[in-house]
């Protein structure tokens, strides 16, 4: 890698070379508790502190952002309520499977907050790691009772690109000028067959639960309902907004390894501009349906979507393969899509066989869960609600977690997990720095990038592979 100890790489650096690249997540939880309410509900403390009262002592070192209920997790993460929701953000990570370990480290530490939670409620709360949900219309009534709606699923990478210095208020149209937006879109658009978690869909199976939710042409700093953008860029760090919550750890660590890969072609301007889609939202309800589809080219070439997919990736491969500094984990995902190539060429739904996926994809085990229990092709639409229940069910987590304890017979991680210590990132120096003003009740505020003191001093953590001799102290008065 570019021997820089501070990580204070250029956008030179990304477009010629290979740097290090820091990654991280962030997940939404539903539940049918009333998080909000019961967070607010009595004490003194003021509101930063409140949801400390929820979160296992051993697990969080204190509060966060100021005037948020937050709590700084043991490992660097953070959870807080987003509006009625808790959310939870993985430390920043070195690899994709340094982020699986985070990742379900934030499971464990939202089930046991949201039980505790709900023992103040009175009930035993049910939640779900869930991306979104389809429209269902009961008994022939005016209104649905599921809405399709968009859950936040996010990743972030660190990445400096033609965006990079673009305000995130930079209007639509201007983006899509530019090819590397409606590249990365495209792509993004692709993923779907592979970081797709499936769900009961209106009218059939769908192999995501954002069929309708992304619009992969509009990049607007705010998109209306069933239309947010696909990514978003703030300087550095890349954020995929168009992920979903994934329960197979093969598939975190396989998605994140590929996108980081594709990602370079998109740093040095070399994305295969043929492979440009006509229209990707096209393209997602497409594969939505039948994961073999064809989808069809800006050039009018019509082509199966993974088939384009593989284009792209190999296309990566052979640009990274220049570099003596590849990525192992990069290089371990371009191996994993091959496979994964193969495989899924020998599924097909209507013919209920998908077990060639089954083992590693999210949307491959549910199918293959509910047709092993009497589910058909046919019948697995959102018209029939008790495929919809069971198909929730899949999305809850904690001990009734089927998804995870399905996923355990093939080598994943076990229903709950140990709560590590944080990444050798900026993680570790803030969660040292952190803990050190909080015990000795000098701690301000909590932000990725800096920690605030009562005695207006500010410790600045400006990059993410940062590590602690490279932190600066400064003086916020004068």
């Amino acid at each position: 890698m570019i021997g820089r100890e501070n990580h204070n790489y250029t956008f030179d650096d990304y477009r010629y070379d290979m740097p290090a690249r820091a990654m991280g997540s962030e997940t939404e939880y539903t539940n049918d508790s009333d998080v909000e309410g019961a967070i607010y509900q009595n004490g003194y403390d003021g509101p930063h502190k409140k949801l400390l009262r929820f979160v296992r002592p051993e697990w969080f070192i204190s509060p966060g952002r100021h005037m948020t209920p937050s709590a700084i997790t043991k490992n660097g993460g953070e959870l807080y309520l987003d509006f009625t929701v808790l959310e939870y953000s993985t430390p920043e990570c070195t690899t994709p499977q340094e982020l699986v370990l985070h990742e379900r480290a934030g499971e464990t530490i939202v089930y046991d907050t949201m039980m505790s939670i709900g023992m103040r409620n009175g009930k035993i709360p049910k939640v779900y790691k869930r991306s979104g949900y389809t429209e269902v219309i009961a008994n022939n009534e005016p209104y649905p009772i599921l809405n399709e709606m968009s859950i936040g699923h996010h990743e972030s990478y660190s990445s400096i690109n033609v965006f990079s210095n673009l305000p995130l208020s930079t209007h639509s149209n201007e983006m899509k000028k530019i090819p590397e937006a409606r590249q990365l879109g495209d792509f993004l658009a692709l993923r779907k067959l592979i970081d797709g978690v499936g769900m009961v869909g209106q009218d059939h199976f769908s192999i995501t639960q954002k069929p309708r939710a992304i619009n992969y042409r509009a990049f607007d700093r705010e998109v209306g309902a069933n239309g947010k953008r696909p990514f978003r860029q703030n300087t550095s760090r890349l954020e995929v907004r168009s992920g979903e919550g994934n329960k197979s750890d093969w598939a975190v660590a396989f998605k994140v390894g590929l996108t980081s890969l594709v990602l370079r072609l998109i740093e040095h301007g070399k994305y295969p501009q043929h492979l440009e889609l006509y229209d990707p939202n096209v393209t997602v309800l497409k594969i939505a349906k039948d994961p073999m589809a064809l989808v069809t080219l800006k050039s009018g070439i019509n082509t199966k979507a993974i088939e384009v997919l593989k284009d792209i990736v190999d296309t990566a491969y052979a640009e990274c393969e220049k570099y003596e500094d590849f990525p192992e984990y990069e290089k371990q995902a371009y191996a994993d899509f091959v496979t994964f190539y193969n495989d899924l060429h020998q599924i097909s739904l209507p013919d209920h066989d998908v077990s060639a996926l089954s083992d590693r994809i999210d949307w491959a085990a549910r199918y293959k869960f509910f047709i092993d229990y009497g589910a058909t092709y046919e019948t697995f639409t959102a018209r029939n609600l008790e495929q919809v229940r069971y198909d929730l069910l899949w999305d809850r987590i904690g001990t009734k977690d089927i998804a995870r304890k399905r996923f355990a017979k093939f080598g994943h991680t076990a229903l709950c997990v140990d709560v590590p210590e944080p990444p050798r990132t900026r993680a570790a120096a803030r969660v040292k720095i952190v803990k050190d003003l909080y015990d000795n009740d000098n701690l301000q505020s909590v932000d990725w990038n800096a920690v605030t003191t009562k005695d207006e001093y500010k410790y600045s953590l400006q990059y993410p592979l940062s590590q602690e001799s490279e932190i600066r102290r400064l003086g916020l008065s004068g």
